[in-house]
């Protein structure tokens, strides 16, 4: 097995669970927006709310940019790893 693809299977083992939980409050910040509860809170209530929304959305983004940062080793791999990028999750996992 390529060290490439070994490289890429961390990459995507480790993001998964972050892009899940980026996705999960991205959907929870857009069912707040939109809810009644919202609606009735002062403006300082829904400043906050958002924030901590927004700051738990922040921290993973920072997550997978880390990952991302140690995806490869030296800036030329990236153009080498091209063909592991664009395999589907079922082969690189698999």
């Amino acid at each position: 097995m390529s060290g490439r693809l070994i490289a890429e299977r961390r990459y995507r083992v480790a993001t998964k669970p972050w892009t899940d939980i980026m996705r999960e409050l991205r959907y929870d910040r857009g069912l707040l927006t939109g809810s009644e509860r919202f609606a009735e809170m002062s403006g300082l209530e829904q400043c906050e709310t958002l924030k901590k929304i927004d700051d738990a959305i922040k921290t993973a983004q920072q997550w997978i940019d880390f990952y991302g940062s140690k995806r490869y080793s030296k800036p030329w791999s990236k153009l080498f790893a091209k063909k592991y990028r664009l395999m589907p999750d079922e082969e690189v996992l698999a």
